[in-house]
């Protein structure tokens, strides 16, 4: 095959993969603070309590809620640098990328494993009587041992481009 139309390909999904991650994160953002906005109404704490939910919790809850969102758009800033990167360099295989993929895999891995460590906590704290145990996401710590695991392939990559390199 034509490696550099191949190439030309890769950067291409990347750059328009960069422009809808920039939409996705928009609306997200969006949406995360009309809900912050929504907390700050009394009313809507109200309606949070008639529904069932113990006012002891809603702290507790927030506080999982916007740690999981912002390792969320920490994780889709890195992706759209990562895209970027991709879509501009003559090749996918650099440091700096193999850089963003360790960081999405760290950040992947905190949030399947320390959140729900956090989470844990919070509901320790809030009500000490209640028996509870931490539920971690085994997929999401899975994903980021097969990112970080990616990120050793494009770190070779980085070599064997290095060594293809010096060879022209």
């Amino acid at each position: 095959m034509n490696e550099k139309f191949e190439l030309k390909r890769l950067q291409t999904i990347c750059r328009y993969g960069s422009y809808g991650i920039i939409l996705v994160m928009a609306v997200f953002i969006l949406l995360l603070f009309a809900l912050v906005v929504l907390l700050f109404i009394p009313e809507v704490w109200q309606t949070l309590i008639d529904e069932g939910i113990p006012e002891s919790e809603i702290i507790p809850l927030i506080v999982v809620l916007i740690a999981t969102s912002v390792i969320m758009l920490l994780v889709l800033g890195i992706v759209y640098k990562l895209m970027k990167a991709i879509s501009k360099e003559r090749t996918p295989f650099t440091i700096k990328n193999v850089k963003y993929i360790k960081i999405i895999a760290v950040l992947v891995f905190i949030a399947g494993l320390v959140i729900p460590i956090i989470e844990n906590t919070m509901v320790k704290i809030t009500h000490p009587e209640i028996e509870s145990s931490i539920s971690i996401n085994f997929f999401m710590v899975l994903a980021a041992v097969a990112m970080y695991c990616l990120s050793l392939v494009f770190q070779y990559g980085v070599y064997l481009q290095t060594e293809s390199d010096q060879t022209l």
